[in-house]
């Protein structure tokens, strides 16, 4: 059950997510085609516009994990991260990377 608790939410938030950044992430996938097609030369440009993308998605994710868990205290703010973190990643994988790292340094702080 504690699992459960924020499935509703946490699926509601990421079906949101998707909708509202529908733009971002086509522009994602478009430049992944980019990078796959792009020559020797062209490669790490490619990859660069790439990475500020899924950079940009893991920004706007951390942000809303985080409005939410603002609201929550201690055990359940960190189960609501948990379940966040793995949705977020399952649903979005070619983010995953850049959530990761993005979440790890900022939670450190």
């Amino acid at each position: 059950m504690i699992g459960r608790r924020f499935q509703d939410v946490v699926e509601r938030q990421l079906a949101l997510f998707m909708s509202e950044q529908d733009e971002l992430l086509r522009a994602c996938a478009e430049a992944e085609a980019a990078y796959g097609r792009a020559g020797r030369d062209e490669a790490e440009d490619a990859y660069g516009d790439l990475a500020e993308l899924l950079d940009a998605v893991a920004e706007r994710l951390y942000d809303i994990r985080e409005t939410y868990a603002g609201t929550l205290e201690g055990a359940p703010a960190d189960r609501y991260r948990s379940r966040f973190d793995r949705a977020a990643c399952k649903r979005l994988p070619q983010a995953a990377d850049a959530y990761r790292v993005l979440a790890a340094d900022v939670d450190l702080d």
